[in-house]
């Protein structure tokens, strides 16, 4: 028979059918799980599994929401007189920068041609002006991409003082001086580079708390509704509605530049 032939052909390398009952049938190893690939998944799975403390995570947490109180304590003092300097400045730049992007969306959005829709859509921007541009992101539990998250605007500003125990300025040039460390040897590159963190750290932080008290603070106020008042005077001059807006703010301030 068959059987018999191929028992007598190959008896090891072919196992009669009754020889092979009751054995466990072999499985294959399954594979180790690959690690996530996402970026924000695989610092999570570190941090489940390295951060047993949780120092990790604290510090991380305060490096992307609140980079400025990772600061030297005299810097920390100075963010936190230049966000009370900068208001009047600040929030009349906000409301600008609002306005901007509503007549921006006003003739790229056909839904802002409708009443309701266009007050969300204004809603929106005003909510988020003060902001960067992971304002979603971090809702979702995602680190910004520049810590702190402040506003795209904000680039383009600059911070100074006119002399050390003056109020604090808003400029578009940087006006610091370009030979803090000219008397440097060997640390000169470094000090440059630590010098520039903390003034970009000082100078977002400024502009962000400043905004975040004269816009985001006043949103649910009756002198604070920035998105009606903005639908009601689309076609006005942005400086009268910034002024308009900013009046509470600026009542107490020294005149500064208009940016």
């Amino acid at each position: 028979t068959p059987k018999e032939i191929a028992k007598d052909f190959c008896p090891k390398a072919i196992k009669p059918e009754e020889k092979r009952k009751g054995k466990v049938p072999y499985t294959p190893k399954t594979a180790a799980a690959a690690p996530p690939s996402n970026p924000s998944d695989m610092m999570q799975d570190f941090l489940n599994k390295r951060d047993t403390s949780g120092a990790i995570s604290e510090m991380l947490e305060l490096e992307a929401h609140y980079p400025e109180r990772t600061l030297d304590p005299p810097f920390q003092e100075k963010v936190n007189k230049g966000r009370i300097d900068l208001q009047c400045s600040v929030c009349k730049l906000g409301v600008k920068k609002a306005i901007e992007r509503v007549k921006e969306m006003k003739s790229t959005t056909p839904q802002f041609k409708d009443r309701w829709q266009r007050e969300a859509l204004v809603t929106d921007i005003v909510q988020k002006i003060c902001h960067g541009k992971d304002y979603d992101r971090l809702r979702q539990g995602y680190y910004p991409a520049v810590p702190g998250n402040p506003p795209e605007w904000a680039q383009s500003y600059h911070i100074y003082q006119d002399d050390p125990a003056g109020p604090w300025k808003l400029s578009r040039q940087d006006k610091r001086k370009n030979d803090q460390h000219a008397g440097s040897e060997d640390g000169a590159g470094s000090d440059k580079s630590r010098d520039e963190h903390e003034y970009n750290v000082m100078r977002y932080a400024m502009i962000r708390l400043a905004c975040k008290d004269t816009i985001d603070e006043r949103l649910s106020e009756d002198d604070g509704d920035l998105a009606n008042l903005i639908v009601n005077h689309l076609d006005s001059d942005p400086k009268t509605v910034a002024n308009t807006f900013c009046k509470p703010i600026c009542a107490g301030s020294k005149k500064q530049e208009e940016l």
